[in-house]
């Protein structure tokens, strides 16, 4: 069918639908442009693109490697536009055979300003002060910024930092330091750190992969539980010896006048016997008293 009405079609001396939706993106200064063909556009076509610079001769270049696209692939202009503060225009048109379309054209494009900044890596450790965290920035660009000086183009980086227990977040600026030192956070708490790039230009930036990390080692709940199991054994212990104290001290005041009335009737001096197991007792002293008191029944336990 899309033969029968490419025929009529150079029959009639009629051109190609144009491609439509012409679109530049940029990625850490890696520009693509994407386009679709116009309605009814027969399937052999192959589309052809080309590219103007303002600070040069107002000529049109071919872009070799984009000469012979097929509608499902994308034309990559990073060579085209080499110079980072240049102002580019890509334009495409449809060919097949002697027939081809109107050349579409896109807006305005400036890679450095116009080009998504990817984050930097980003290193983050504990410091040894409990309360704080060491943020450790590594500016490592990508194949597309190898050729530029990027760091003469940064401004600052944009530091945020999320409180994982309950998400409270705040914003802190890095300048273009490689650490940074985040203090009066709370200890034991982890936090999750992800960075973004500011540029001296209106470049956008994507915010890096947050990493996480403890300010101070947290306490583990198992510690806790030993160190109360320990301080509640020690407070029974002791409870136990002062009642243990206090309760038998009427038992062996028993006891012990028991011993006294054995060795009063077994020892050959009651005096002696006395002195020896009573140190207050004076010599002349009778354990049991008196007579009555002797002749009371000597408990046995």
């Amino acid at each position: 069918m899309w033969r029968l009405l490419l025929h009529l079609q150079l029959a009639a001396g009629a051109v190609l639908p144009a491609p439509l939706h012409l679109s530049i993106t940029s990625f850490n200064m890696e520009h693509r442009l994407s386009f679709l063909p116009g309605p009814e556009t027969p399937p052999s076509c192959r589309f052809a693109v080309e590219t103007l610079q303002t600070s040069r001769q107002r000529r049109w270049k071919p872009v070799a490697a984009c000469s012979q696209l097929t509608a499902a692939q994308t034309c990559n202009l990073a060579q085209a536009f080499r110079d980072p503060f240049g102002q580019y225009q890509a334009r495409v048109r449809a060919f097949v055979s002697n027939l081809t379309s109107p050349w579409t054209v896109s807006s305005w494009f400036q890679p450095l300003t116009d080009t998504v900044l990817g984050p930097p890596e980003v290193d983050v450790t504990v410091s040894g002060c409990g309360n704080c965290l060491l943020l450790q920035v590594n500016r490592s660009p990508t194949r597309g910024l190898k050729r530029l000086r990027i760091l003469d183009y940064y401004q600052e980086l944009v530091v945020l930092v999320r409180r994982t227990r309950d998400g409270a977040q705040f914003n802190l600026t890095l300048g273009t330091k490689d650490d940074m030192l985040i203090s009066y956070l709370q200890p034991g708490v982890e936090y999750c750190v992800s960075v973004s790039v500011k540029m001296l230009f209106r470049s956008s930036s994507a915010s890096s992969r947050p990493r996480c990390a403890f300010t101070s080692r947290p306490q583990h709940p198992a510690s806790l539980y030993v160190l109360c199991s320990l301080v509640g054994a020690f407070c029974s212990l002791a409870l136990l010896l002062v009642v243990g104290v206090f309760c038998s001290s009427r038992p062996r005041s028993r006891l012990l006048k028991t011993i006294k009335r054995l060795a009063f009737s077994w020892g050959p001096d009651p005096g002696w016997s006395a002195a020896c197991l009573d140190p207050d007792a004076s010599p002349g002293d009778s354990w049991l008293g008196s007579p009555e008191e002797s002749k009371l029944e000597i408990p046995l336990f």
